[in-house]
């Protein structure tokens, strides 16, 4: 977007906050197809992205009100959108309860050797102890040691801050080792 139509979009936005309904419909044509790239780059699922920019122009006054005059109206607008996609991201991972998210790596099939058997004796305390684990847990486990995510990429995903995963990954670690080692597993080589 170029410096005239940045300063442009000020004013309409200046008119938007004094009330001008037809302003609306200039900052739409200015700003929208932005505005729908924002959203459609966080849900890749048409109606939900729409379901959004439409919640977006709405609110359009109330961001209008805002908007300090002296700054960037483009960017801003940007940044709020940015803002209702991440929001509405993290109610969709609360009502889904974060349980959609885990995947149960550790299933393995008919083994016939003992080492094998052994393996699966093993792997089967392991998957009872990864159920001792809250949702959130698992999740965590599971990217950190099946998906090789790091603390600050589980975060992101999960929308929670780096401390909180961190504890959570310790908490689940000694969780694991406890019920480890209540099937016989040495606790040190856990």
């Amino acid at each position: 977007m170029d410096k005239d139509t940045k300063k442009s979009l000020n004013e309409i936005l200046a008119r938007v906050r004094q009330g001008d309904e037809e302003s609306i419909s200039h900052l739409y044509k200015l700003i929208s197809p932005t505005i729908r790239y924002i959203a459609l780059k966080y849900f890749k699922n048409e109606s939900e992205a729409d379901d959004l920019v439409q919640d977006f122009w709405a609110d359009i006054k109330k961001y209008a009100n805002g908007f300090l005059l002296h700054k960037n109206g483009y960017g801003y607008l940007c940044k709020v959108m940015n803002r209702l996609a991440i929001n509405k991201c993290k109610k969709i991972n609360r009502e889904n309860n974060r349980n959609d998210g885990f995947v149960n790596y550790l299933e393995i099939e008919n083994y016939e050797s003992k080492d094998e058997l052994d393996a699966v004796v093993l792997i089967d305390d392991i998957n009872k102890a990864i159920l001792k684990l809250s949702k959130l847990q698992q999740i965590i486990i599971q990217e950190t040691y099946f998906e090789d995510k790091t603390i600050r990429q589980i975060a992101k995903d999960l929308g929670i801050s780096k401390s909180q995963v961190g504890r959570e990954k310790i908490e689940a670690i000694d969780i694991l080792k406890t019920e480890l080692s209540k099937k016989g597993w040495d606790k040190n080589d856990i």
